[in-house]
């Protein structure tokens, strides 16, 4: 059996001992290091070879009988930067192997759908749907004064069976100015997401923020437009708009990124193309603030009925955007997101 050559310690080495370079003791895991067992600093082995290349030029030289022999003297730089090589190795291989990230839920997302992992195919076709349905609803309501027929309404879905209107209020505005924005940010956090995660994942993810969002301005729909809590005028404002789910697909995938990041995590943002510094806890609790005083004002002003629905259903994909990171991303190291 072989024992540590601390004093102190008692344990036996059953596996294969280390052996110091330096003092040569056999020591164990805890006592392996130089700096663990008071080494000595000997340099059992590097002096032999040391002392072999000095022996040999020693004897090419002619030795006078007055000349006096200096002691062989070590190179203290050389020493400590060989024993700082020796300890940094011993760390790395006494360290654990890093933890896997091997995840058959993840894997099965991260596999592309139409193309290579690093292809941004799927952004592109998130864009072309946007861009395609917006154009169908300013056309149909350039001819019939009545472009409402993409967009989402409680009436429309559960009484004439509108059911498409779930899939296209996804991809609709009536608005030019807003499909830019929308093109512009889908383009932005659209490509990042997919080049991490790949192409089903962030088709998955904008559909399913959504349809969170869908979920939660037809309940809202649903509660004021049968319950006249302030006037018959707002309560019927309510029950005959038409709404979209667009940006609320978007703000789930932003919250998405706000989570994975880090809401303590102070990143650069571009709001209306000004570049703002802040945490992402304040960037979300920016996005509730302005769509609960939306909803507020809808409350008041007829005229903001939609977009106090539209409001309410950005604020619901909030929480599919946190649904997504627990389910998916929490387990992904940031330094590889950002």
């Amino acid at each position: 059996m072989v024992k540590c050559d601390v004093p102190d310690c008692d344990e036996i080495l059953d596996y294969l001992p280390f052996k110091c370079r330096y003092c040569g003791g056999t020591f164990c895991k805890k006592h392996r290091l130089p700096e663990n067992h008071n080494c000595s600093f000997k340099m059992t082995d590097k002096p032999e070879a040391s002392y072999v290349s000095s022996s040999i030029s020693s004897q090419k030289k002619t030795h006078n009988m007055n000349e006096v022999e200096t002691p062989f003297e070590f190179d203290e730089s050389q020493l400590d930067r060989e024993m700082r090589d020796y300890i940094r190795n011993q760390e790395r291989s006494s360290m654990p192997p890093p933890p896997t990230r091997d995840s058959r839920r993840v894997r099965s997302f991260s596999r592309p759908l139409f193309g290579v992992s690093q292809s941004t195919k799927g952004t592109y076709w998130l864009m072309g749907l946007n861009g395609v349905f917006s154009l169908i609803a300013l056309f149909i309501k350039i001819l019939t004064s009545n472009g409402e027929y993409l967009l989402l309404n409680f009436k429309t879905l559960f009484g004439n069976f509108w059911i498409w209107s779930i899939f296209t209020s996804m991809f609709t505005t009536m608005s030019i100015f807003s499909l830019l924005f929308v093109m512009i940010i889908l383009y932005g956090t659209g490509r990042m997401l997919e080049k991490q995660f790949g192409t089903r994942f962030i088709l998955y993810l904008y559909i399913g923020c959504g349809l969170f969002g869908i979920v939660g301005g037809i309940l809202f729909q649903l509660i004021f437009s049968f319950i006249p809590l302030l006037s018959p005028t707002v309560s019927q404002a309510f029950q005959l708009s038409f709404f979209s789910v667009q940006w609320a697909a978007l703000i789930g995938m932003i919250s998405f990124i706000l989570y994975l990041a880090g809401l303590n995590r102070e990143m650069r943002m571009y709001l209306y193309f000004i570049p703002v510094k802040m945490k992402g806890k304040y960037l979300l609790y920016f996005l509730i603030g302005m769509n609960l005083l939306i909803i507020i004002i809808g409350f008041f002003n007829p005229s903001f009925s939609r977009s106090a629905i539209e409001s309410f259903a950005q604020i619901s994909s909030l929480g599919g955007g946190y649904y997504f990171y627990k389910k998916f991303g929490s387990q992904f190291a940031i330094s590889r997101f950002i």
